[in-house]
């Protein structure tokens, strides 16, 4: 008898999670955003919102939780209930790169969170100041070794994607270029202006080179790049280069199944051909979508590849 009893109400208690998760979402959804606002992540995750409003038929916000390097927003969407209400606007800066940079995160980004599905991706491209006397990432290579310690690279912070970027290039090529660390991008291309500084990546390098303000080299990616479609992969001079960034739509670990398939179809029809696609491809990012895996598997790639750029360039961070 007791056996029956439990057999039922495991159907009862079955039956209500499913009729939640087909019922969702029953009130406003919440995108946080590790970042302020304004940036390139908080521009895409609004996007997102406006088409999700519409296919879900129920408010979709976002919620800027900027500060430690994306470890505030990302925590308070890992310690959320897992019910769907509460997602994450993730990209490497607050997902993967940390797991090589910060030893107390508090988080480990793929455990304590589901993919929902990946917005996009984007390449970075290696620009150099226009006086310096290189037009190529092989003559750029044969300057460097010739001259070492000679030649900076600027990045966006310490432990940032552009430090690991030019951490990779110097020991991809086998050359000693001298890190120098930014507040931001802008900083970097004034000083590369100024003569200043020598080399940096950027994300999209149209403006830039549309201003003469750099050289563009190469892309990161392992082929060329839509927005500069003559500028050749970096893979071509050194073979097997690949850094690319990323944008993604995660949930709490323990999120419903079904729940998490409403999500993932509503964010592939925002990629597909929503505002969301606009934005991206404006941004100098692909649209990507696709199943969950899509974006798991862009994790673990990310993963791999920061942790073998941080050992192969023997990099060290304190914390």
């Amino acid at each position: 008898m007791t056996r029956w009893l439990g057999l039922v109400l495991a159907l009862v208690l079955g039956a209500a999670g499913t009729t939640r998760a087909e019922d969702y979402p029953a009130r406003a959804v919440r995108i946080i955003v590790p970042w302020a606002a304004g940036g390139v992540a908080d521009i895409a995750a609004r996007a997102l919102a406006d088409d999700m409003r519409d296919d879900l038929g129920q408010a979709v916000v976002v919620d800027n939780r900027p500060g430690a390097s994306g470890k505030i927003g990302t925590q308070a969407v890992q310690h959320a209930v897992p019910d769907g209400y509460t997602l994450l606007l993730a990209v490497p800066s607050g997902q993967t790169l940390p797991t090589v940079v910060d030893k107390n995160l508090g988080y480990d980004p793929v455990a304590d969170f589901k993919p929902i599905a990946q917005l996009s991706s984007s390449t970075y491209f290696l620009v150099v100041r226009p006086s310096l006397a290189v037009t190529s990432a092989a003559e750029l290579v044969a300057y460097a070794r010739a001259n070492p310690n000679k030649l900076s690279y600027g990045s966006i912070g310490t432990g940032s994607s552009t430090h690991l970027a030019g951490a990779m290039l110097a020991s991809a090529a086998k050359i000693d270029i001298v890190h120098v660390p930014y507040k931001g991008e802008a900083p970097v291309v004034q000083d590369m202006l100024s003569g200043q500084l020598d080399i940096a990546f950027v994300i999209d390098a149209r403006a830039h080179v549309a201003a003469g303000k750099v050289r563009v080299l190469g892309t990161t990616a392992p082929e060329p790049w839509f927005t500069l479609p003559d500028v050749p992969s970096l893979g071509a001079t050194l073979p097997g280069f690949k850094f690319l960034a990323w944008q993604g739509l995660m949930a709490p670990a323990g999120t419903p199944d079904a729940v998490a398939a409403k999500l993932n179809a509503a964010v592939n029809k925002s990629v597909a051909g929503g505002r969301l696609a606009g934005i991206l491809t404006q941004q100098g990012f692909k649209p990507v979508g696709g199943a969950p895996a899509v974006l798991a598997r862009t994790i673990e790639d990310d993963l791999r590849t920061v942790r073998q750029a941080v050992a192969d360039a023997h990099l060290t961070f304190d914390n």
